[in-house]
């Protein structure tokens, strides 16, 4: 059973802004691309309030050959927690819209 926390609104090619659900509050959040020029750089950073939480990557599925999103949540005051909560974007069945993903805690 996947656990949904929050939902996210594709508003961009990479660029999703919505709503994290956790335990320790409702954050409105933006998923951004990243500006930085590093080669280990993420793809994209999350930011609650203008404060980077979390961050991103592009990832392609290794059975199903899909592209998704892979998110870590990394602001303790945010997860509850000194590790980081691990979640991937994904079409919610239950919603009709292409532009509407869920956020699937792993």
């Amino acid at each position: 059973m996947s656990v949904n926390a929050g939902y996210l609104h594709q508003v961009g090619e990479d660029q999703f802004v919505g709503k994290l659900e956790l335990l320790t509050g409702n954050f409105d959040v933006i998923l951004s691309p990243c500006k930085s020029q590093r080669s280990n750089a993420p793809d994209m950073i999350l930011s609650y309030n203008g404060r980077e939480i979390g961050s991103a990557r592009n990832k392609i599925g290794q059975t199903s050959g899909k592209e998704y999103v892979a998110i870590a949540i990394k602001h303790p005051q945010v997860t509850g927690q000194n590790k980081p909560l691990y979640a991937n974007l994904g079409q919610d069945p239950d919603i009709d819209e292409d532009n509407v993903f869920a956020v699937i805690l792993n």
